[in-house]
Parts: structure tokens; C-alpha cells; sequence
């Protein structure tokens, strides 16, 4: 089972105007490594505002590693799979199933805890009683098991240090 790793590394804040003067600018990193920890997939490298990318992923927590899918879906196959097949049909989709959806995906899509960022839509949670994260488009798809204890022992830490 390969593990996600996160890197927060502080960096000067590169514009002249401060918003926030307890802004935590750092170059984050986020990637999928063998249990020789060796890096199978690195899903973003970019430079943010760490605190809220890891305050994502602190409130999210619970949701992250015990929701299933909200929705029956007669496809198997990844997370990000089962989002794209359910905004794929064809037919209505009521409002309910459109919201318990759009719930699901801002507490599991990373994107959600990178918003202004231009991140790929890359999901993270337990799949059939297995954690993962996953992708999945039209031209690419990918998905990873992952032991997501391990790495909120990670996030945890970083979140001590840096946002309390």
C-alpha cells in the first residue's frame, strides 16, 4: 500500500502588498510514495498560503477517512471515476442527489482546500472500505490505495506548527 506525503516549506511571500499578516507562504507539495519512499506520483508541487490547504484537510478529516460514496452507483472504479460517471448521465439528475454530491466533493476534492489555485480534481477518501486518492478524465486516469493514517499523523504536525 503506497503512502501520500505532504511537504510544507516556508518561502518569502512574494507580493508587495500583505493581506494577512499571519499568511504561512510556503511551497506545498503533495505526493503518492512506495513504502521505499519513493515518489510514484507527484500530484502538485505549487507555492500558497499552507494554513488553508491543511485547514481543509484538518476539518475534512473525519469525512476524508470514514464517508463512502453518497451515491448508488452501478460503475465501479476510482472516486474520481464515480464523479465523473455520475455528472456524465445523461438523464436529470435531481437537486438532492446534485447537492449530497456537491457536499461530498468540497470535503474530498483537494481543489476545494486550494481554491484560487489551478490544481488537477483529484479526490481523497475510502472507496469500498479502502482509502485512496484518484484522478480521472477523458484522456488520463490514476488511482492510488493509500494508508491515510499515516499521513494525517503528517498534517496533524504541520497543523500545530503552524496554524495554532
Amino acid at each position: 500500500m503506497e503512502k501520500l506525503t505532504l511537504k510544507v516549506v516556508k518561502k518569502e511571500y512574494p507580493y508587495d502588498e500583505l493581506y494577512d499578516p499571519e499568511i504561512y507562504w510556503a511551497e506545498i507539495v503533495l505526493a503518492v510514495v512506495s513504502d521505499r519512499l519513493q515518489v510514484l506520483k507527484e500530484i502538485f508541487r505549487l507555492q500558497w498560503d499552507a494554513r488553508e490547504f491543511l485547514n481543509w484537510l484538518i476539518t475534512g478529516k473525519e469525512n476524508i477517512l470514514y464517508d463512502e460514496f453518497p451515491i448508488k452507483m452501478s460503475a465501479d472504479g476510482s472516486l474520481a471515476a464515480k464523479i465523473h460517471s455520475f455528472y456524465g448521465v445523461e438523464e436529470e439528475i435531481n437537486e438532492e442527489a446534485l447537492d449530497e454530491m456537491f457536499k461530498y466533493r468540497q470535503s474530498h476534492g483537494v481543489r476545494f482546500g486550494l481554491r484560487g489555485t489551478d490544481v488537477i480534481e483529484v479526490y481523497l477518501g475510502k472507496n469500498d472500505g479502502v482509502h485512496e486518492i484518484s484522478f480521472y478524465d477523458k484522456n488520463e486516469s490514476w488511482r492510488y490505495e493509500l494508508d491515510l493514517t499515516s499521513f494525517y499523523d503528517g498534517v496533524e504536525s504541520y497543523f500545530c506548527n503552524i496554524v495554532q
